[in-house]
């Protein structure tokens, strides 16, 4: 069975959109290697707990005081002086309210600066 020149056209135009829609899937190679790579960033060198990339440093100090009291970050978390040194960047939701968190409360908003 041979195929009419408008088929032809059909099945190579789907080969093609199967074909793009491979690249720079979450299924590729490099991909999956950049989420595994991101999914444990920091990890707590005496109880091996995982923290993701987005972590902060107040998240850190805030385990080591809870878990392991008495040692120092610097030891349990290696990067954390480099991400003291960094400098903080705001979210984009900050930057948009200018740093203050409202909260609908009726009618009336209240907003709460926060430095």
């Amino acid at each position: 069975m041979s195929l009419t020149k408008l088929q032809q056209k059909l099945k190579q135009k789907e080969k093609e959109r199967k074909k793009e829609a491979g690249k720079g899937s979450a299924t590729s190679k490099e991909a999956l290697d950049k989420i595994a790579k991101d999914s444990v960033a920091h990890i707590c060198s005496l109880c091996r707990q995982a923290f993701p990339v987005n972590a902060t440093v107040s998240i850190l100090e805030q385990h080591v005081t809870s878990k392991h009291s008495g040692e120092a970050a610097e030891k349990l978390f290696p990067e954390i002086v480099d991400m003291r040194a960094a400098p903080q960047v705001k979210s984009k939701k900050d930057a948009k309210s200018g740093g203050a968190h409202c909260a609908a409360d009726g009618k009336a908003r209240q907003c709460v600066e926060i430095p």
